[in-house]
This record gives C-alpha cells, structure tokens and sequence, in this order.
C-alpha cells in the first residue's frame, strides 16, 4: 500500500469566488454553477464528502437546499434536495417535495448514501445518492410538533430525541456518533451535554455525558460543555471538542472519557505540548487524518492544529 500524501501546509482556494459582483444577483442572491473559476458559493454551512469521493457544500438559494458537488477539478454541479419550511413539521421523500430546516452535517453513511443532521427539527436524516430522496434515522418525525421541553431521549428512531445536535461523524461499521451541544436555560436543565450513538437501523443509545460539566469517567458519570465537533476512527474511538471546556476528549467504545489535552485554566493564549501543557481555545470541528491523527479547527483564533 503507497504511503499517504503528506500536506505540506500550502493553502490555495479550490473552487469559488470571491467578491463576485460580476455575477448577476437573482432576488438579492448569487447563482452560479460551473468551472471551478466562475462558481460562486453563496453561503455554505457544511462541508463534507459524497460516496465517490468529491466534495459537498450545502447552499441556501433562494429558499431551495441545495447540496454542490465540487470535483477535484473544482468545477461544481447542482444536486437539489428540499425547500426550505419555516412550518412546524417537515416533510420527507424526493427533492421536489421534501422540507428541511438548517443543515447543521453531511456525511456518506457507508452505504452509499449520506447522514444529515437537520439542526431545527433536531433528527438526523439520509438522503439517498444521487436521486436524493429523504428519510428520517432518528429523532423527532415529520409529523411531530417539536416538543416545549427539549430533552436527549434513547430509542428506536422517532422515540428517540436530541437536543441541539451541533455535529455527527459515522464510524467505520454505519454507526453514527452525534454531539449535543445541551440547554443553558433552567426549564431545559439537563438536556444535552451528552455524546450519542446511533446503530444504521436508528436505535439510539447514550455513550458518554449526562449534564453540564467537565469530568472524565465512564458513560453518565462523564461530563461535558458545549460540545462542536466530534470524529471517530476505524477502532471505535470517538473524540470530540468540549469548546467551553477548551479540551479535546477522547471516548472509548465502552464510553470511558479521557481528556487528550487541553485544560479549563483561564487562558486565551494557544500553546503547543503534550496533555494539559497544551491549550486549545475554543476547538470546533474536528477529523482523523488518513494516519490517525486528529485535526481541529480552533474557534478562537481560526487557526488548524493538529493532535498526534
């Protein structure tokens, strides 16, 4: 097997353009698609890979979801795959009828189909590829009201509910592993703030975290804050981001927590090191390189580190 590329830490721009008011506005709103020189990326909020291996972006245009393609040319094609609804439920099935609200992640979900997490309704739902067809995995079902009091229930698909999912990753087997961000507000108290995982057939089940915090340990004896990115290897472990808790956490398939590196000194200044000599500020979104190191993007400073 050949050795991975190794990057050498030159950044160029692959697809988009910017700035572009050559381009002719459509209701206020930039609409291009095509060689990677002329594609104007409106506002893409998620970034991932589709099952052959080109890039996705999630664009809103003009109320429509639409999921881009970037090749590794960086020309860029369009793939309806919803409207956007402001109504209290949403609808799944083909592009043409399906409702979304705002795509939080995308990912391939190892049989040839992608995860997405749709932050408004709180469940996360696949999208068949490439005719994009819509169905929900878990999480709060399209004819369901959203419920006043959030809550982070285990179950069987719609049984289960989530509270403010900010990211997922799917393991090397189909199951996907979800990151609750969790509720600040008394009436909410206790939602969230736990990591969970989800098998391909929908059953939801809580693998770390029960309440505001930062403790390592396993399963509910755990505790996280804030929680922004999350990644898993091909050996079941999962790492995630405890943004306000500045640390990088690492949990094993049993949900045994260990913090990696990182610390909750009041600090804003990054360091490099190893365990808690290092600092990271406000890590976000996290991924495993093709070796097993973990990368991460640091909110605060915009900075990428990389974790051996």
């Amino acid at each position: 097997m050949l050795d991975p590329p190794v990057p050498d830490g030159l950044l160029s721009t692959l697809s988009g353009v910017a700035n572009p008011a050559w381009v002719a506005p459509v209701e206020g709103r930039f609409v291009s698609y095509g060689p990677a020189g002329a594609s104007v990326h409106l506002s893409p909020f998620m970034l991932g890979l589709s099952p052959e291996g080109d890039y996705l972006t999630a664009d809103e245009v003009l109320r429509e979801r639409v999921i881009r393609v970037v090749r590794r040319d960086g020309s860029t094609s369009r793939v309806p795959f919803g409207q956007e609804t402001y109504d209290p439920t949403y609808t799944n099935g083909q592009a043409a009828t399906a409702t979304w609200g705002v795509i939080q992640s995308v990912h391939p979900d190892g049989r040839g189909g992608l995860v997405a997490i749709d932050y408004t309704y709180q469940c996360l739902r696949r999208l068949s590829w490439p005719d994009m067809v819509s169905t929900t995995i878990a999480g709060m079902p399209p004819d369901a009201v959203p419920e006043a009091t959030p809550s982070s229930r285990d179950g069987l698909g719609s049984e289960a509910r989530f509270t403010r999912i900010n990211a997922c990753a799917v393991g090397r087997d189909g199951t996907i592993y979800v990151a609750e961000g969790g509720s600040y507000s008394e009436a909410e108290a206790g939602a969230g703030f736990r990591v969970r995982k989800v098998s391909p057939g929908g059953q939801v089940t809580t693998l770390a975290g029960s309440k505001q915090g930062f403790a390592d340990g396993k399963s509910a004896e755990a505790s996280f804050e804030a929680l922004s990115g999350i990644a898993a290897d091909d050996n079941g472990y999962v790492y995630v981001s405890d943004s306000w808790n500045d640390a990088i956490r690492q949990i094993s398939p049993d949900g045994t927590v260990t913090t990696l590196t990182g610390s909750t000194a009041e600090s804003r200044n990054p360091a490099d090191g190893a365990g808690t000599e290092a600092k990271v500020v406000r890590p976000g979104a996290l991924t495993i390189g093709p070796e097993g190191d973990v990368y991460l993007m640091q909110g605060w400073d915009g900075t990428l580190r990389k974790m051996e």
